[in-house]
């Protein structure tokens, strides 16, 4: 049915990111230590993914390919403060998708990545690990649509 006046134009992300609730999300191949994924990120117009619920955390993890051990920064840390997880933007972390016994800061271990392995029987929502920030991973990058 029409209506008067401009129709919005359709919600779309940029080729290579995937849209879910008015964010764009993109999945690199590229590799950097967590500071230098949020500097790239940054330079896309976002930051690096910040995951608040159970929905959109099996989004995300839905689009990371399995691998041997498939490892992406997101935005997450506790390298202000042990022990007290807060996302890129200063929010702090409320639950999150830590696998059993994470996070466990086993060697100075204050950023978080996600992984998916070849293990079908790990979950996203149990995929959330902590390590060391000078690790050099790819990365998960987030923006708000239009951006």
């Amino acid at each position: 049915m029409a209506t008067k006046g401009k129709m919005k134009p359709p919600a779309v992300c940029q080729t290579d990111w995937h849209l879910f609730n008015n964010s764009c999300y993109l999945i690199t191949s590229l590799t950097r230590n967590w500071e230098g994924g949020q500097t790239y990120c940054q330079g896309q117009g976002g930051h690096l993914a910040i995951i608040l619920t159970a929905e959109e955390q099996t989004f995300v993890w839905n689009l990371l390919p399995r691998g041997f051990w498939n490892a992406y920064w997101f935005g997450i840390t506790d390298g202000e403060t042990e022990d007290v997880w807060k996302w890129i933007d200063g929010s702090p972390l409320v639950g999150g998708f830590w696998e059993d016994h994470e996070p466990n800061n086993h060697i100075n271990e204050d950023c978080g990545y996600m992984i998916k392995t070849m293990v079908l029987e790990r979950v996203a929502t149990k995929s959330w690990y902590d390590a060391p920030c000078y690790m050099s991973l790819p990365f998960i990058c987030e923006k708000k649509l239009g951006l």
